[in-house]
């Protein structure tokens, strides 16, 4: 890369520098300014703001993070990246930042106003990601809780044959245990797992209830019965949306207490979410009561996070703008 400051020392001619790319109004001269580190920051600029001086870098023979204001560019360009994330956090919340038309000329930007600035965005920042992550922690576990409260819903159901269309009123023990026995005929079962019919219930993502279903076959030898159900989406976050997915709620059916083990190591390795279903009327009932207080204690405090997030975004509006021209410049 040749410099042009080889002219000023004798090394070059005019002639030799290229032209530039874009068009000037005017004829330009090639001149070098020595100044003060105290002032240079100042005289900079004011030169800029006239419109009139092109700054050629030359940076021949130099490493570039050994230059002069390298290390303030950097953090420059890192705080408009922090401040473009704050802005989409804006717009999320539905807020408006509030623009200056005249911040270009009001607000005149000083060598010591990014340390200051650094310090604000900083201290907001910390404060935002503590309350995003309470808020998206909270979330997921409000999800968590309207999938119990589903899975709870979707089995008692089942158990009670409130959604079934065929003329009975319910799938009783009996009924059950024969279907599943005509199934282990083939296979060799003890007495005692015939005698017990265990169920488990939980949620799975639909992408993966397929795969789940071939190998609950394989291990089980066919000798379950299962049935499912899609979770409606309920309002959540985007984020939390992307990640969660579509899941089912389902129940499985099974004789003994082995299968137990082999449903409970499967649904570990296909990362099933598994949810309790009490056995008595009087134990759902009194589940499902406090299922629902925990979720509406849970929404309260998910709507101070939200409001405290709203209230830091609220203070972000105010200076947003004047802190991306005051970095920009």
């Amino acid at each position: 890369m040749e410099n042009p400051f080889d002219i000023l020392r004798g090394r070059r001619t005019l002639k030799n520098i290229a032209t530039p790319a874009f068009f000037r109004s005017e004829k330009m001269s090639l001149c070098q300014i020595l100044l003060h580190r105290e002032t240079a920051f100042d005289c900079l600029y004011n030169l800029g703001m006239k419109g009139k001086v092109q700054f050629i870098a030359h940076t021949d023979g130099y490493y570039v993070p050994c230059m002069n204001y390298v290390s303030e560019v950097q953090r420059c360009n890192e705080l408009l990246h922090i401040m473009k994330d704050l802005q989409a956090e804006i717009e999320d919340c539905n807020l408006t930042t509030v623009y200056y038309p005249n911040v270009d000329t009001d607000e005149v930007p000083n060598e010591s106003d990014l340390p200051r600035i650094e310090a604000q965005i900083e201290e907001l920042r910390i404060e935002l990601d503590d309350v995003l992550s309470e808020k998206e922690e909270l979330e997921s576990q409000r999800q968590i809780m309207n999938e119990r409260l589903y899975v709870l819903a979707r089995a008692e159901a089942f158990f009670t044959g409130a959604t079934n269309r065929e003329a009975v009123t319910a799938w009783t023990n009996s009924m059950i245990m024969n279907i599943l026995r005509e199934g282990t005929q083939a296979h060799s079962i003890s007495r005692d797992n015939q005698a017990h019919l265990g169920f488990v219930t939980g949620t799975i993502l639909i992408d993966k209830f397929r795969a789940f279903e071939l190998v609950l076959w394989r291990i089980c030898h066919g000798n379950f019965y299962i049935r499912r159900a899609e979770i409606p989406v309920v309002d959540m976050d985007q984020n939390l949306k992307k990640n969660s997915g579509r899941r089912y709620a389902f129940v499985i059916l099974f004789i003994g207490e082995a299968m137990r083990k082999k449903i409970s190591k499967l649904c570990q390795t296909f990362s099933v979410q598994l949810h309790d279903y009490p056995e008595t009327a009087e134990a759902r009932i009194e589940y499902r009561k406090r299922v629902a207080l925990e979720l509406s204690d849970l929404e309260t405090i998910l709507d101070q996070i939200k409001a405290q997030r709203r209230r830091i975004l609220s203070i972000v509006t105010l200076e947003l703008c004047i802190w991306r021209s005051k970095i920009n410049k």
